[in-house]
């Protein structure tokens, strides 16, 4: 069987899961901004959203501080603390689901709307475990993860996938999921921080909180 993941979020941390763990807290307590923590989910849940449909993240990161009552002064410190001090790092269960998966003769793919992707594999040193990694930017007239582009290019690239089947894994229902929708794949939802929890009776994917709960 084939095993197709997304990148960020799913096997390394992207700017989403930094800038939750590390930037807006710490913009919170220098500036010592308010909150209730209700609200700061809720806001989180549409920016995130929001941030798998489009892509100039500007507008995103607006409409989070105004639902948040911040300062519109603060928006540029925020971006610039991630994107200067971001840098993505494998999630601890990853080589352990990757040794399951080898162990039972699956192969693995990824599927990634992050064009940095190929790149930060190889820096992360799990390029050499894969059979495969794809961008939108590797095709022509490839859209972007939800629309089924990608699914189109692997199903090239190999040919015995049909024969085998393919299962998709993700961090988020909007690009992840509703692209296994597309694709016509069973799909888990890996919800590290349980951010999804209003979600998971509305959508039809399994859910889990770590890879290593993914059954093979």
């Amino acid at each position: 069987m084939y095993w197709l993941l997304d990148f960020d979020d799913t096997i390394a941390s992207g700017p989403m899961t930094w800038a939750l763990d590390h930037a807006i807290p710490r913009l919170i307590a220098e500036h010592r901004l308010r909150y209730t923590q209700s609200q700061l989910d809720s806001a989180v849940l549409r920016a995130q959203q929001r941030s798998n449909q489009e892509f100039d993240l500007l507008p995103i990161v607006r409409d989070f501080f105004t639902e948040m009552n911040w300062s519109p002064e603060l928006q540029d410190r925020l971006i610039n603390d991630v994107l200067n001090g971001y840098q993505p790092e494998l999630f601890p269960e990853v080589s352990a689901f990757f040794e399951r998966l080898r162990t039972a003769q699956h192969q693995i793919i990824i599927v990634s709307n992050n064009n940095r992707a190929p790149k930060l594999a190889k820096m992360l040193n799990i390029e050499q475990q894969v059979v495969g990694i794809y961008t939108p930017k590797m095709f022509s007239d490839c859209q972007p993860k939800p629309q089924r582009g990608l699914w189109d290019a692997v199903i090239i690239k190999h040919q015995d996938i049909a024969d085998v089947g393919a299962v998709m894994i993700g961090d988020d229902p909007w690009s992840d999921g509703e692209f296994a929708d597309n694709c016509g794949l069973e799909c888990w939802i890996v919800d590290r921080l349980n951010r999804y929890q209003t979600l998971y009776k509305q959508k039809s994917y399994r859910w889990c909180s770590s890879l290593l709960d993914v059954a093979i």
